[in-house]
C-alpha cells in the first residue's frame, strides 16, 4: 500500500518521474506453479514486482515516468536468508577486509 500512496500522491501533485528501489531478488525464480508459469522465490520478491508492476501501470496510465532500480547488493539484517545470502556474504567479507583478515571469494557451486 505504502508505493500505490506515493505513486497516487505523485500522480495528483503532478510529479514528472517516480524512482522505486527494487530488487534483483525478483530474478530468482524459485518454482514453477501448477499453471505452468515461473514464479518469484520469496514473498519479498512478489511484493517487489507488485510494485514496478503498479508504477509501470501508473506510468502508461497517468504519464508519469517511472524507473525502478533492481539493486543487487544491499546490506540487509538478514543472515543467508531470503534473498539476502549473496547480500550477508559479501558484507562478512567487508569485514574481514577491513579487520586486515585474509579474504577469499568462495567458489560457485
Amino acid at each position: 500500500m505504502g508505493t500505490a500512496n506515493v505513486l497516487e500522491a505523485a500522480r495528483r501533485f503532478d510529479a514528472k518521474r517516480i524512482v522505486f528501489i527494487s530488487s534483483t531478488a525478483i530474478t530468482n525464480y524459485g518454482h514453477i506453479d501448477p499453471s505452468g508459469f515461473l514464479r518469484t522465490g520469496s514473498v519479498y520478491a512478489s511484493t517487489k514486482l507488485a510494485c514496478e508492476d503498479l508504477g509501470l501501470n501508473y506510468m502508461h496510465e497517468y504519464g508519469n515516468e517511472f524507473i525502478a532500480l533492481r539493486l543487487s547488493a544491499v546490506i540487509s539484517p538478514w543472515k543467508y536468508g531470503g534473498c539476502g545470502k549473496p547480500t550477508q556474504r559479501f558484507k562478512e567479507l567487508l569485514e574481514r577486509i577491513i579487520k586486515g583478515k585474509k579474504v577469499r571469494f568462495p567458489k560457485s557451486p
